[in-house]
């Protein structure tokens, strides 16, 4: 039997906390953590599609969407646009202003384009 201290750590940032592997498969770990990514792109992928060519405040957004936590919307959807650079900010200088809106960028146009939803 293995002992704890050989057996491998994650970290997962989404919550803070560490997670231990208590067998020493780590394929079924592996399989989760896929899961997990493809799971936040076809979000993102939803928010592109969802989003017409104007620009949106980010509870426009949550509206097209049909969500209503705000704090899933911008961990889940809005956060993973940004970084991926699916989406831009009206107000790049100012990412809490409270008049912020987002708009596609120009890769996230051609993408829906290619898709078959033209403006």
């Amino acid at each position: 039997m293995t002992s704890l201290l050989q057996l491998p750590t994650f970290f997962i940032p989404r919550y803070g906390k560490y997670l231990l592997v208590l067998s020493e498969d780590t394929k079924d770990i592996t399989d989760s953590t896929d899961q997990v990514t493809d799971q936040v792109t076809d979000q993102v992928r939803k928010l592109i599609l969802a989003l017409d060519y104007q620009v949106k405040s980010s509870t426009q957004l949550m509206k097209l969407l049909e969500l209503k936590h705000r704090p899933n919307f911008r961990l889940d959807y809005l956060t993973p646009a940004l970084d991926k650079g699916w989406l831009e900010r009206t107000q790049p200088d100012s990412p809490n202003s409270p008049t912020q809106k987002y708009r596609l960028t120009d890769k996230a146009k051609r993408w829906k384009e290619s898709q078959g939803q033209n403006p």
